[in-house]
């Protein structure tokens, strides 16, 4: 079977990355449930608010189809891809992985009978269970690891590419061959195979070291605020030896996003049974950590605070999770006046409460100190209002 024709569900940063990338040698058809995502796709327009992005679909013109019926989008392909959320079911203690159930599902009454590779993060065992649930079908999992505002150069340039399954299926090559098309051609790319679960497991432990190393230097930045102590004299200390390095070295007011959150949550589930005091204290140091924050701006008695952007970094559109959420709760718990600056909220209050502002100089204007997890965009003429934990100015 030659693969010439790829379905990709779900147009978020995964997916609409995976389209992006493979669109130069494939022909791409995404299903998404969304209708306004399917007709800008279908207009040649970017469904993400991403500078990436749109810059891509501005200048490269990727050809894409999109449609919402799964059926159609089904029809002549040889590949999936499932790429839609797995957002963490806090009341369940674990993934909500119905979508994926139902998609399966359908996949399996079509039959269309092409290769399905899951992209989703997944608790650890499920693509196992499904595979004797849909013995008609043939799931691996291949674990993505895209950043927020890079999720295309991610998909050029990536690290590794895993692929997961179980000891009968035979046909790892042709999925290598689709995902390394996407690279630049001089990337040194790392492929492996390994059985589903313990592809599923690097996905979860490899998120949780990141949110483990955001944690720890915010935990020492904590520790240089309370003791008057240069946190950057300090970390250039410690990132210089190389077994540190000076990556994902920088303090900010907490890991957030789509992924670190949830995935550091599900690793706690699926550990239960094994010893994990330290991924249980992660999640703890990150609350933490911007109780800590607000309550060292509290102390400093402001009467108006402003908070500027709630996105996670530059370049993205995404604030679900984002740690300035927590904070702003916080401050709000010390009866603290906050007010907001972020041009993706459309209304003129964030929750019905905090004034959002569309203008950048009134915002400033109003208030008395200014929250930025990051500086990059923050006007020189008003650096003097703010408030950020940013010393190396970056996210890597």
């Amino acid at each position: 079977m030659n693969i010439e024709n790829i379905t990709i569900i779900g147009s978020g940063y995964v997916g609409l990355a995976l389209a992006v990338s493979l669109s130069k040698k494939y022909s791409i058809c995404i299903n998404d449930i969304d209708e306004e995502k399917v007709n800008k796709l279908n207009q040649g327009l970017s469904p993400l608010d991403d500078d990436e992005f749109l810059e891509q679909f501005k200048n490269s013109n990727p050809k894409i189809i999109a449609t919402n019926s799964i059926e159609k989008a089904l029809k002549k392909t040889q590949l999936v891809f499932i790429c839609v959320p797995t957002n963490f079911d806090e009341k369940a203690g674990c993934f909500d992985t119905t979508i994926i159930e139902g998609l399966l599902d359908e996949i399996s009454r079509s039959k269309s009978n092409p290769l399905i590779v899951i992209k989703s993060t997944l608790p650890v065992g499920f693509v196992e269970k499904q595979n004797k649930i849909f013995q008609d079908l043939q799931i691996i999992f291949s674990p993505e690891f895209l950043r927020e505002g890079s999720a295309i150069s991610d998909c050029e340039e990536p690290s590794r590419i895993i692929l997961g399954g179980d000891s009968s299926f035979n046909q790892y090559e042709k999925i290598f061959d689709v995902l390394l098309s996407a690279k630049k051609s001089k990337f040194d790319t790392t492929t492996r195979v390994m059985s589903s679960s313990e592809a599923e497991a690097v996905k979860l432990f490899s998120n949780t070291y990141l949110a483990m190393r955001v944690a720890f230097f915010n935990e020492l930045d904590s520790f240089s605020i309370q003791n008057s102590l240069s946190a950057k004299n300090i970390i250039d200390g410690v990132s210089d030896d190389q077994r540190i390095g000076d990556h994902y070295n920088n303090p900010s007011f907490g890991y957030g996003g789509y992924c670190l959150p949830k995935d550091t949550k599900q690793l706690i589930s699926d550990s239960k049974d094994s010893p994990s005091k330290l991924i249980t204290s992660i999640v703890e140091s990150n609350q933490e950590r911007k109780k800590f924050l607000a309550g060292e701006v509290a102390k400093k008695e402001f009467k108006t605070i402003g908070v500027h952007r709630m996105i996670m970094k530059k370049g993205s559109s995404n604030f679900r999770e984002s740690s300035i959420l927590d904070i702003i709760n916080f401050l709000d718990e010390l009866n603290k006046e906050v007010i907001i600056y972020e041009p993706l909220l459309d209304d003129s209050t964030y929750l019905g409460k905090y004034t959002v502002f569309e203008d950048q100089d009134i915002f400033f204007q109003s208030c008395d100190i200014v929250l930025s997890n990051r500086i990059e965009e923050i006007p020189e003429k008003y650096l003097n209002k703010i408030y950020t934990r940013d010393i190396f100015n970056t996210d890597r």
